[in-house]
């Protein structure tokens, strides 16, 4: 019988000295691994980094299960195994669990609040069909021709439409300017064309980080950064949907925390946009008026910016970031 706190990740073949994680833990498993144990009940993402980059894949577990998988080097992934040997190997698990990695307890904390919100559903929307997440993209060029051929079949994740613009036929030029300032209308128009719900998004953006963040998936990184350039520009949102930013901003908190510091000041990424972002939502949230949760969760966040990137409180100001308005007679 095995006896631990949680469930059993018995991984059978996997080559010697290759990267492989679970969640937020990164290993490279000498010839003798066999897998990981004590894992809490939950959401994980099960990882490999070989010679075509990283393949990742989601997964939930109950507790006190075993799941087997077995290194497949055709298609350099883990596989489940038949019925039949998965009872043998379950039968002699107590084998092998003195060769495996100990799930870090305080890894999980930050690993549930990166991942609250992604459910079953969530899942099964945007996975693709072979349920791996690669560390690569269709858009992107590739050089090799083993990676040419490779990139043919990357699977696709199928995720929700993001628009970046509100337009309506009619509209002037000065409400053009307004709606797209604060993004209000396009959170409420994708919300009410993509998702069911609000958490629903923050589920989405949850997967996309986690893809993009440890899975290293640069479309992943794309939606992730339309979800967040959203999220951190509606005012008018703030103020009459609080319930709502309520809950982005823990979601926030636990992705600013793990951030990677070279994403956020290099200026070749492209990631300018989450300074800026981050300076608009906090300048939006930092008001007495707001409800008061908002509030405190507000402040909560704003001092965390300051200390992780290493901003002062004059730094949030930037006139020159605000939008001119375009006035129509």
């Amino acid at each position: 019988m095995v006896e631990n706190r949680g469930f059993t990740l018995l991984l059978l073949e996997f080559p010697p000295k290759q990267e492989l994680g679970l969640d937020n833990l990164s290993l490279n498993p000498g010839e003798l691994f066999k897998g990981i144990k004590n894992i809490p009940q939950g959401l994980h993402f099960l990882y490999t980094s070989l010679r075509l980059g990283k393949t990742g894949r989601f997964f939930y577990t109950k507790e006190h299960s075993i799941i087997i998988m077995k290194w497949d080097t055709t298609i350099e992934t883990f596989i489940y195994i038949d019925q039949e040997e998965e009872s043998l190997y379950k039968n002699s698990i107590e084998e092998f669990l003195p060769l495996m990695v100990e799930y870090p307890n305080e890894s999980w904390a930050l690993w549930k609040e990166l991942t609250d919100y992604i459910t079953p559903k969530i899942l099964f929307k945007l996975e693709p069909l072979s349920g791996m997440i690669p560390s690569a993209s269709k858009e992107y060029d590739i050089q090799s021709q083993e990676l040419e051929s490779f990139n043919c079949n990357i699977p696709v994740i199928h995720y929700t439409p993001i628009p970046k613009r509100y337009f309506q036929q009619g509209m002037s030029a000065e409400s053009i300017t307004l709606y797209n300032y604060d993004k209000t209308a396009i959170l409420r128009n994708t919300i009410g064309n993509g998702f069911d719900t609000f958490e629903e998004l923050l589920g989405e953006m949850q997967f996309a980080f986690v893809s993009f963040l440890i899975g290293e998936n640069p479309d992943s990184f794309e939606q992730w950064k339309n979800i967040f350039v959203l999220l951190c520009n509606c005012e008018q949102g703030v103020r009459e949907e609080h319930q709502w930013f309520s809950k982005y901003i823990p979601v926030l908190y636990a992705q600013v925390k793990s951030l990677p510091k070279d994403l956020v000041v290099d200026p070749f990424l492209s990631s300018s946009f989450i300074t800026s972002s981050l300076k608009s939502f906090i300048s939006i949230i930092d008001d007495s008026s707001l409800n008061k949760t908002l509030q405190i969760r507000g402040e909560k966040l704003k001092k965390l910016v300051l200390k992780e990137f290493n901003i002062s409180e004059l730094d949030m100001i930037d006139d020159e970031e605000a939008p001119s308005i375009v006035y129509t007679d």
